[in-house]
């Protein structure tokens, strides 16, 4: 439903000065305004303990503006959180905090939410559609699914994709990666985790910068039934995490409109972990672990292992708080992964994960090999068959291998088996350099089923990067589609790619691939289902095409084809390819666990940029979008001194009520808010000696809300509730009794 004016919607609560949004005089979510503003946002009151509010956006087009263009959209956002806790974790009993849990509270996040000039997307929208369903698609991220070619990023600095693409649930596509850009526009030295969220035709609905310590990328991302991303990457952090600046895992828990919900760190203080690819766990033991847990595939240079990599999986809770983790490889050699995936119900070892990478383990003179493992999804043990460890290097020795991605097949005569995505030096003449490849071993990794690589088979490099199983039901069953790049003669110096391979002992590739890309270097990184009309792939990864981005040096480029694989512009040749043989061997090494996480502080921007590419610039459409509109960050006051209170705290701007009190250590305490309007509070929980149990920072929107606080590990007796709102600080007592 739409609405124009103020006779059809009604004026809400602004957010700041300046900043009045429209919603339906009905309060519906799902409406779109053309009013005052460029756009709208529809926040209904917020319901106790919501904390998910929807939002959807039509942009108006701009008097004399080119058809598609579009007009920065201008958001706040409630509830805004920060709090930093260092844990000693408990080895005995992953996930709980210890008796030396520290929690200290840090100033209001670094927020840089601002629309600054110079983050875009370049999109191409294909077919032929009557301009008023055109504008329609822009504002949903239901619009129906098109064929196109989208490039994201910021005039003159650097946007890299490569790393996780999904569709969502409710239609259009979620891409993350990192951006060189920072406040204002200007480009960085160092790098932020960076996530678009386009719409089924590929246009921008919102896409933000994460400042997460120094250097952080984005390397996948899941999508919750909640609407909520969950982001995972990793990050250059010191203070208040370490002692000394060291590469951390990060999760990012945000809300369907980007703002931050939670966040965790997890490694050591004189380590380096990396992580590139998350998987939500359907499979449990109900005890220590659940159907909605996270588990996390990178890499730790912990000490435990020697100089080198270890690779390395972690479990965590949907909350962040760490469960288990696990070091796989032998000490001092180099071992990693880079994928992963969950045996489902319905299948032998159901909730097993596997994992697969690199290792110049068996022996390091025989060059880099795929490793392989399937380990007990509950605690990360490798116990009997089909669980157990692998190494395959495909003749000559001396050959590199690494797997990139891995799938359990679902479906099929296959169903069970584990699929492997790559690349290897070892495909025989005339190659004399890395080709794409795709091994399948049965369900237990120690047993190769059947193997097939492709490229140029000449001297440049192809590799495969990322692979899923089609989904499609007008494809084979079992079939699996897989991205990468390629070079193929006379189609640019690097294409992104897309092959249907069919599995099993005879496994071949099943029809053409397509190429995507410009005149430069293309690369794909991830690949996912698309549905729609038509339905087919979504892709992400980067472009360094001087014919589609200009002087950029690189940016985000997300592909949505049908199922033949093509677009408008792209080619479909057929690639060369054949079997490299059957090197896989089995083997048993594993290491320690590192057990330590941190909630670090998080810089945000929003940014809203986009226009049209392909054909080139210049071939029609295009255009420097216009400048956007600084925002505030955030803000903080302890206020001054109040007088203690019991039960509820009652401010100008509303209420506060804690309870249940008394409660039982271990327990969730909540802290209702009820808010008259909006508000910066402070609210810190302390023992009767001062000492700072939980912290938060936080702006609240008018409306109630719940925020819960966890009493896991605080010692029996009474503590202090303050909160400190407008200038006045007032505080309650609590109890916590002996469960």
């Amino acid at each position: 439903m739409y609405c124009h004016g103020m006779s059809d919607c009604a004026r809400v609560t602004p957010h700041g000065a300046g900043q009045g949004a429209w919603r339906s005089a009905d309060g519906y979510h799902n409406m779109y305004c053309h009013g005052e503003r460029d756009s709208a946002m529809f926040a209904p009151a917020a319901q106790a303990g919501d904390r998910s509010l929807p939002t959807r956006y039509l942009p108006e087009r701009p008097a004399g503006a080119a058809l598609l263009a579009v007009r920065p959209v201008e958001r706040r956002y409630s509830a805004r959180l920060t709090r930093c806790t260092l844990s000693n974790r408990d080895h005995t009993r992953p996930g709980i905090p210890d008796s030396n849990d520290r929690t200290g509270i840090f100033p209001p996040i670094a927020r840089r939410s601002s629309m600054s000039p110079g983050i875009f997307s370049r999109h191409l929208l294909l077919g032929s559609l009557a301009a008023a369903a055109i504008l329609a698609l822009l504002g949903s991220g239901s619009a129906s699914a098109q064929r196109f070619e989208s490039v994201f990023g910021s005039p003159g600095c650097v946007e890299t994709g490569l790393h996780g693409v999904l569709q969502r649930a409710g239609g259009g596509y979620v891409a993350v990666g990192e951006s060189f850009v920072g406040p204002g526009g200007a480009c960085m030295a160092t790098s932020d985790a960076y996530v678009v969220v386009a719409n089924g035709a590929g246009a921008i609905i919102w896409s933000a910068t994460y400042q997460i310590g120094t250097n952080s990328r984005a390397t996948d991302v899941l999508e919750l039934p909640n609407g909520h991303l969950i982001v995972c990457g990793y990050c250059t952090i010191g203070a208040p995490c370490h002692p000394a600046p060291t590469e951390d895992i990060f999760v990012l828990d945000l809300f369907p409109n980007g703002a931050v919900s939670n966040r965790m760190v997890y490694g050591g203080d004189n380590s380096d972990e990396e992580a590139w690819q998350i998987i939500r766990a359907t499979v449990g033991d109900g005890v220590t672990t659940f159907a909605g847990d996270y588990v996390i595939a990178g890499s730790s240079t912990n000490q435990n292992v020697g100089a080198n990599r270890g690779a390395y999986l972690l479990r965590i809770t949907p909350a962040l708080n760490l469960i288990w983790d696990r070091q796989y490889g032998t000490a001092n050699f180099d071992d990693y992964f880079y994928g992963l995936d969950e045996v489902p119900n319905g299948l032998g070892g159901a909730g097993d994960i596997v994992a697969t990478g690199g290792s110049n383990t068996n022996p390091p003179a025989l060059g880099t090999d795929i490793f392989t493992v399937r380990v007990n999804g509950n605690n990360g043990t490798i116990g009997a068959a089909p669980q157990g460890q692998s190494w395959t290097n495909f003749p000559p020795a001396g050959s590199n291998e690494e797997g990139r991605s891995i799938i359990v097949l679902r479906n099929g005569p296959f169903a069970g088996d584990l699929v492997v995505a790559g690349y290897t030096t070892g495909a025989p003449a005339p190659s004399t350099n890395e080709e794409a490849f795709v091994v399948e071993y049965s369900p237990n990794p120690c047993t190769q089923v059947a193997n097939r690589y492709f490229g140029d088979n000449g001297a440049n490099p192809d590799r495969a990067t990322n692979l899923v199983e089609d989904a499609n039901p007008a494809v084979a069953q079992g079939d699996v589609v897989v991205t990468g790049f390629t070079t193929f003669p006379g189609h640019g110096l690097r294409d992104v790619f897309l092959q249907r391979v069919s599995v099993g002992p005879g496994m071949a590739l099943a029809g053409p691939a397509g190429l995507f890309g410009g005149n430069g270097i293309d690369q794909g990184g991830s690949v996912d289902n698309a549905n729609g009309n038509p339905p087919g792939y979504i892709v992400n990864g980067f472009t360094q095409s001087p014919n589609l981005i200009g002087a950029d040096p690189r940016q985000l480029y997300l592909i949505k084809t049908d199922l033949a694989l093509t677009t408008a512009c792209s080619i479909n040749p057929n690639l060369p390819n054949g079997i490299a043989g059957n090197g896989t061997v089995c083997g048993q090494a594993i290491g320690p666990f590192i057990n330590q996480q941190c909630q670090p502080q998080v810089g945000l921007i929003y940014w809203q940029w986009w226009y049209y590419v392909c054909p080139p610039p210049g071939g029609g459409g295009g255009g420097n979008p216009p400048n956007g509109n600084q925002l505030g960050g955030d803000g903080g006051n302890d206020g001054a001194a109040g007088v203690e209170s019991s039960g509820t705290l009652s401010f100008n701007e509303g209420s506060v009520k804690s309870y249940p009190n008394p409660l039982a250590g271990g327990d969730v305490l909540n802290l209702r808010f009820d808010m008259k309007a909006a508000a910066a509070a402070r609210i810190v929980v302390s023992d009767v000696a001062g000492r700072e149990m939980y912290g938060e920072n936080a702006e609240l929107d008018a409306g109630s809300r719940v925020l819960p606080v966890s009493t896991q590990g605080w010692p029996t007796g009474s503590y202090m509730v303050r909160v400190a709102i407008g200038g006045v600080s007032t505080t309650a007592r609590i109890m916590v009794l002996k469960k």
